[in-house]
């Protein structure tokens, strides 16, 4: 099972067996999405901060107890 990465006018192809698990697939892709727009993006860390803050802050009760019983979560409580 091979990859092959090839680029092609102003376009990279890449193939990809179609035995790969296409979820894992899939979450690379949105991944390379992320950082591609986060490349773009002009937030400073205080801009992403008070943005956060903002968020939590108007989180409904309901969900912040079900955040907060998740581990990815509990520090943010």
């Amino acid at each position: 099972m091979s990859v092959i990465v090839e680029q092609v006018d102003n376009e990279i192809l890449v193939r990809i067996p179609s035995t790969m698990d296409i979820e894992f697939i899939q979450s690379v892709i949105d991944r390379m999405k992320f950082f591609e727009i986060l490349s773009r993006s002009q937030a400073t860390d205080e801009d992403v901060d008070r943005l956060s803050k903002l968020t939590k802050k108007n989180w409904s009760p309901e969900v912040k107890a079900r955040l907060s019983q998740m581990d990815e979560f509990k520090d943010l409580f």
